[in-house]
């Protein structure tokens, strides 16, 4: 069995390259062919030493660079600009699929959602399965959006998403609350987690220093809607000894910089920070010296997946998020962490305390569960059967 992965979304920062190994794993079964469409050589630089068990990897290089891309709101302002780059990924996302078709693959499996210009070209003769990270682009709440031109310009992006997704063998989210509410309104689709834990040693923090302060972190790219100013905000009103707030990554944007200035209002040593790219060891390494990890998130991460959720557990650190999904669900069945009311400063403050009485250890037998449950080895088969499953109720239509 032929399976070509491609991330239409493929970059350097944030998740991509810990999210596509993901599938890898997940694919790890005997007479599989793995094709992974690298450009820039991306992959090659990451995976060049990976070994699997059981399938065979080749990564195979589509493209020697990656088109230029502008966000809606950007478009907008230079909308010359943004017809130039439209059509210049068309024309790339028309290549790449031809060079997929040559490989002959069994199935293609797109590991994030695309762009407008992916949607109108992207044409394989294989069944194609896309991930969403989220659906929003695939529902219509554009009515929410005040601006006028934005509304209109979101409106034409889900109607070509929608579009798109009729031409789709299946559609994967990675939440099943996600996947129930789709498939109750006629959409089909089939879930799998985020992350998964290989449950090995190295998931152990063994041996860790004792700590005479209390950490809690927030790690990963700063980008809006992670929702750091919540906590700074919350944290003015905190002057206790013995506590830290550390923020580690790398800041982006007019955020990134709207929250270097924001640590500066602290005067005493509370919040530390590492305004930085963090590589695989530093990551780890802020992850292990905190007590808890604090994911703030703004209500429009709601029902979005996240890495670092799964990362903290990984090394069992217990996690604090506000009471949305996904971190809802998780929390209110495996007692993984602590919840507060979201935007509620005076009732984050609490949750802090309430983390600080308990302790991490308190949660280890919980975490432990949850990382049985969400193991490779429970969903290896899950994952590889459903992919044949697709494969084959195409072969027949």
């Amino acid at each position: 069995m032929k399976v070509v992965i491609f991330d239409p979304n493929l970059s350097n920062i944030g998740h991509y390259k810990y999210f596509n190994r993901h599938i890898i794993k997940l694919l790890d079964s005997k007479n599989i062919e793995i094709y992974m469409a690298d450009y820039s050589e991306y992959f090659q630089k990451w995976y060049s030493s990976l070994k699997l068990e059981n399938a065979s990897l080749k990564i195979v290089n589509v493209s020697k660079y990656a088109p230029p891309r502008k966000r809606i709101e950007g478009q907008i302002k230079n909308p010359v600009k943004s017809i130039y780059i439209y059509e210049k990924e068309k024309k790339w996302y028309k290549e790449i699929s031809q060079k997929i078709n040559l490989i002959r693959p069994d199935i293609v499996i797109l590991t994030s959602q695309g762009s407008p210009a992916l949607y109108k070209v992207f044409n394989c003769d294989a069944p194609i399965v896309m991930i969403t990270h989220t659906i929003k682009e695939l529902l219509d709440d554009t009515w929410k959006t005040k601006n006028g031109i934005l509304r209109l310009k979101l409106k034409k992006h889900v109607k070509m998403a929608q579009k798109f997704l009729n031409k789709l063998a299946n559609l994967i989210v990675l939440e099943k609350k996600t996947s129930d509410f789709l498939n109750d309104n006629g959409l089909k689709s089939w879930w799998f987690p985020y992350m998964l834990f290989s449950l090995n040693k190295d998931d152990v923090n063994e041996n860790e220093d004792k700590k005479k302060d209390f950490v809690i972190s927030t790690v990963g790219v700063i980008y809006k809607g992670k929702n750091i100013e919540f906590v700074l905000d919350s944290l003015k009103k905190r002057n206790e000894n013995n506590f830290k707030y550390r923020i580690a990554g790398l800041p982006t944007g007019e955020y990134g910089q709207y929250i270097r200035k924001k640590t500066m209002e602290f005067p005493n040593n509370m919040v530390e920070y590492r305004f930085e790219y963090l590589s695989d060891e530093d990551y780890v390494e802020e992850i292990k010296k905190s007590d808890f990890i604090v994911i703030p998130y703004s209500e429009n991460r709601e029902d979005q997946a996240s890495g670092v959720f799964f990362d903290a557990l990984k090394y069992n650190k217990p996690v604090i998020t506000p009471n949305i999904d996904p971190f809802k669900s998780y929390i209110d069945a495996y007692k993984i962490g602590l919840m507060f009311e979201k935007e509620n400063n005076a009732l984050f403050l609490e949750t802090v305390d309430k983390a600080k009485k308990l302790g991490s250890e308190y949660f280890s037998e919980s975490i432990t569960k949850f990382k049985e449950d969400f193991s490779y080895k429970n969903w290896n088969n899950k994952f590889v059967n459903f992919i044949k499953s697709v494969i084959s109720s195409n072969g027949e239509k």
